[in-house]
């Protein structure tokens, strides 16, 4: 066998010993790496004579029959391991903070003019959102006299955290009960609902 590929010329791999005048046979060879070789046989006597499958040492008669050429090709590539599958997407926050915050000593605001109200909240899910917080207000009667939200103008990255801020102008003397909450999207339904506090609504505001 002769390794065209690496350069290597031929060389002995297999040797059989037979009697007779005829012999029919076959061999088989597994080359160590892919490339081109070529395949002869050789035959000599007891005698010493030799001959090849060119026929060379008889004039080359009856016929050439050789050398044979394999090409040997590498084994296919292992295909690559799957990676891991993609995190599902969870879309959640939560409210760190709120004001005012204390229903023990609510904000006294005078009639006419505006309470600031603040919600603190940050994203705790895997995916960037523009979150809605809002608030709600509402007279003693339970009316609501307030009902305020807006979007993020851009989306609160995961561990983020943001304030928005309200305005709510105060009417009228009297108790005003406040909650904030923050929507995964509208509607302002309790499946869009992330997250409300402080629950129930509390009295911190106070109109004079």
């Amino acid at each position: 066998r002769a390794d065209q590929t690496a350069g290597v010329s031929f060389r002995e791999i297999k040797r059989v010993y037979i009697s007779g005048k005829s012999y029919n046979g076959s061999f088989s060879d597994i080359p160590s790496s892919p490339g081109t070789y070529r395949y002869g046989l050789h035959v000599v006597d007891t005698a010493g004579k030799w001959n090849c499958e060119r026929n060379s040492q008889t004039n080359f008669s009856p016929g050439i029959y050789g050398p044979k050429q394999v090409v040997v090709a590498g084994a296919p590539a292992p295909a690559p391991a799957p990676g891991p599958a993609p995190a599902p997407q969870v879309v959640s926050a939560r409210i760190d903070g709120y004001s005012p915050a204390d229903r023990n000593n609510p904000i006294r605001v005078q009639v006419g003019r505006s309470a600031t109200l603040s919600v603190r909240s940050t994203n705790t899910g895997n995916t960037a959102w523009r979150f809605i917080a809002g608030v709600s207000v509402w007279d003693s009667a339970g009316r609501v006299v307030g009902d305020y939200s807006s979007i993020l103008s851009a989306p609160l990255q995961p561990g983020q955290q943001t304030t928005v801020s309200f305005n709510h102008i105060v009417r009228n003397a009297g108790d005003y009960w406040v909650q904030f909450g923050v929507w995964k999207q509208t509607p302002f339904v309790g499946g869009n609902l992330l997250e409300k506090k402080p629950i129930p609504a509390q009295r911190l505001i106070i109109g004079r």
